[in-house]
């Protein structure tokens, strides 16, 4: 059994308990649509856990591959794993790059497009028990018509309260720091959390060399994450296949 912190009355209860027994709060309902959240963990999954099944394989679609500046068009590669998820009627695509991943999905409820753009952080953190252990940030960049962003890490809790929200500090390059609000997701997870005005975030990312995103951590204060983001390629997130 593992101790975490409310989030209203930051006293320590177990991850067991279905609400805190000190002020009574329970998780809140999802503030987000039920197929947005799943094509987030189908993404979340692509970035964390990359298990493949080694004995299928299906037709993937390579749209550019940076290691040798060539094209390949229905390559046999393994069947990825979130395609035994719940949300089985999304066909995904991925491209991988050395810093940067791209993916972009299709319901076939909606027939809507949706991209993906994923990145893990340069360095590493460790924080202590029951946290210990090597670990990283990581970003996450939606298209779906408007630009959205997540920032999370592996294991731990950000500190960002469900009724109203929180700030990260974001310096880009050797810019001032700015600050931007953000909010739990879906899940109420401790590990993840939106970054708020995407399109603002996105627009200054892409020019940039260098991000960090300094969060703050239960029991570990103020942590920066930093992301490599000049190798950024704006044409292969939209899906266009084509790189200069």
């Amino acid at each position: 059994m593992a101790m975490i912190v409310c989030k209203e009355c930051k006293k320590e209860i177990s991850n067991n308990a279905e609400a805190c027994p000190h002020c009574g709060y329970k998780p809140y309902m999802p503030k987000f649509g039920f197929f947005d959240f799943l094509i987030f963990v189908v993404v979340i999954l692509m970035v964390k856990s990359c298990v493949f099944d080694s004995k299928s394989t299906s037709k993937t679609e390579i749209l550019y591959d940076e290691s040798n500046k060539t094209e390949a068009i229905n390559s046999e590669l393994p069947v990825n794993s979130t395609q035994e998820l719940p949300a089985s009627n999304i066909h995904e695509k991925t491209i991988e790059l050395p810093n940067w991943k791209y993916s972009a999905s299709e319901d076939e409820m909606t027939s809507k497009q949706i991209y993906f753009a994923s990145l893990i952080s340069t360095n590493t953190v460790n924080f202590g028990f029951p946290y210990d252990g090597e670990q990283r940030g990581h970003l996450l960049i939606r298209d779906s018509g408007k630009k959205e962003v997540m920032f999370f890490i592996e294991k731990g809790q950000i500190l960002c309260r469900s009724y109203d929200d929180c700030t990260v500090e974001i310096r880009f390059d050797e810019n001032k720091p700015e600050t931007f609000s953000a909010s739990e997701t879906t899940d109420n997870s401790s590990e993840h959390i939106f970054i708020s005005n995407g399109s603002r975030f996105f627009n200054k990312m892409k020019k940039a060399k260098i991000v960090k995103i300094k969060a703050t951590i239960y029991k570990e204060g103020l942590q920066i994450f930093e992301f490599k983001t000049d190798g950024f390629k704006e044409d292969l997130f939209k899906g266009n296949g084509n790189a200069n």
